[in-house]
């Protein structure tokens, strides 16, 4: 029974094709891939790790760091108003450790600091913000951090934007909450029962977009909004509930202070810290699978399948180029040719650069990613792309949703078989020509291949082929 678990979630569960099946059942598939793709990518980061490590930086750098956000936000006027709204989320309500922070925020005066102390104050903060980038950059496979300069300006702004942008959520909450649209609102039957349900989420909203912000700001890279606010909904409702477990079931608080006296709010603090950051950092993971769950997909299939055979591949790959060559198309880009074989992209641009080496391909483009022929294709020998090409492994089981698996598998047979002679003198332009006149009544043959694929910028090209990761 554990093997076929296993191998369900490991391998059968990305070979489903969900367009195929009814839409419920479809769109249920597709959240138990989601799922499994969190979990396996969770466990992968080793984020308990990193939410530790995060928790230790955390607590040794939280009241520099927060003496410095008050300090800008007492320059902005809003000091106030935001100083226990962000303390009790710090601190998950506790309201001892609250006033342990606020008591030794209060003693640092950063006027008085002097040149040296605000220096101290803002590397600090950097420091903490790049090793939490440097988290975030992990789940979303990102190499390179911020350049310096740009982690300055960009650092400086999120410690004073986010809080800015808290302040006015909590002041919209406020005034939602203010004793005159309540009575307003309360004496109408139907917006009176639709006010005590906003009035309810008036926190999970805020904790939404807080989390979402931080989703779309921090990797390195570019980030879709949708992917970001999905991880940033689940992950401020996770946060929510725990606050509330954390404040209404403290389980085996009181231990703790039969065993630390006075610092018995110290463990409850790291307990409540680190149940944070696993949090934050899991609702990065959703908002990485999000967005990546389609190419995760493919590899997965690609893996399973036996579609090892690199001139299998390889001469699809010419054939598909060679019909927009001759057609006068554009020539198709790296994506789209990845789109149409239903393959890995950073396999097609492999096979390509194969191809290339071979003399057979030429990428152009201002990043490279736009494949044409490099000569004519009637000088292009097809048994000696195979030879060059050749792992000489089965192809027994490989698909193509190109319409090209059959005649390509066909050829290749003949090669395995008869060598050199049963393939003598066949060009790729002649194999072209044979594949048209087999599929000439078929519709996408005449398609322009940039049709069938979404549009795709280069900057999204670059993240997908794992190359020159796009700065944002």
């Amino acid at each position: 029974m554990s093997n076929r678990i296993r191998r369900f979630f490991g391998t059968d569960i990305w070979l489903v094709e969900i367009d195929k099946l009814p839409r419920l059942k479809g769109f249920l598939y597709k959240q138990l891939q989601l799922a499994t793709y969190v979990w396996q990518e969770f466990w992968r980061d080793n984020s308990l790790l990193r939410a530790s490590g995060l928790t230790y930086t955390t607590l040794l750098t939280l009241v520099p760091l927060l003496a410095l956000m008050f300090a800008l936000l007492k320059g902005l006027g809003v000091q106030r108003a935001l100083e226990p709204f962000i303390l009790e989320r710090l601190t998950g309500g506790s309201h001892p450790v609250t006033e342990y922070i606020m008591e030794y925020v209060s003693r640092i005066h950063v006027g008085s600091l002097g040149t040296l102390g605000i220096t101290f104050l803002f590397v600090t903060m950097i420091l903490v913000l790049t090793n939490i980038e440097m988290a975030f950059n992990q789940i979303w496979e990102v190499d390179r951090g911020r350049p310096w300069l740009r982690k300055c300006s960009d650092y400086l702004g999120l410690v004073v934007i986010l809080p800015v942008a808290m302040f006015v959520a909590v002041s919209l909450t406020t005034f939602v909450k203010s004793h005159l649209v309540t009575q307003q609102l309360l004496s109408i039957d139907f917006l009176g029962r639709l006010y005590v349900y906003v009035l309810k989420l008036a926190p999970f909203f805020v904790m939404w977009l807080a989390f979402s912000f931080v989703y779309l700001f921090m990797p390195n890279t570019r980030v879709n909004p949708i992917s970001a606010s999905a991880g940033g909904i689940i992950g401020g409702t996770l946060w929510q509930f725990s606050q509330w477990a954390y404040i209404h079931y403290q389980f085996g608080f009181q231990t703790y202070g039969a065993i630390y006296g006075a610092l018995s709010q110290l463990p409850v603090l790291l307990i409540w810290v680190f149940v944070s950051w696993v949090i934050l950092l899991l609702g990065a993971e959703i908002a990485f699978a999000h967005q990546n769950l389609a190419k995760f997909r493919l590899k997965q299939r690609w893996r399973a399948q036996p579609t090892g055979n690199k001139s299998y591949w390889g001469l699809q790959l010419l054939l598909l180029v060679g019909k927009c060559f001759e057609a006068g198309k554009p020539p198709p880009t790296i994506m789209e040719l990845a789109e149409r074989m239903q393959i890995p992209a950073e396999e097609t641009r492999a096979i390509t650069e194969r191809l290339e080496n071979l003399g057979a391909l030429k990428a152009s483009g201002e990043n490279g990613f736009e494949v044409l022929p490099a000569i004519d294709l009637k000088h292009l020998m097809v048994f000696d792309l195979v030879e060059g090409l050749e792992e000489r492994k089965s192809i027994e089981g490989a698909t193509a949703p190109n319409g090209y698996g059959d005649i390509v598998q066909e050829i290749l047979s003949l090669v395995r078989e008869q060598g050199r002679e049963g393939v003598e003198g066949l060009s790729v332009a002649a194999l072209l020509a044979r594949a048209k006149e087999e599929f000439a009544d078929s519709e996408d043959e005449t398609d322009d291949l940039s049709a069938e694929t979404d549009e795709i910028t280069d900057g999204e090209v670059s993240a997908e082929l794992g190359v020159n990761q796009v700065e944002k």
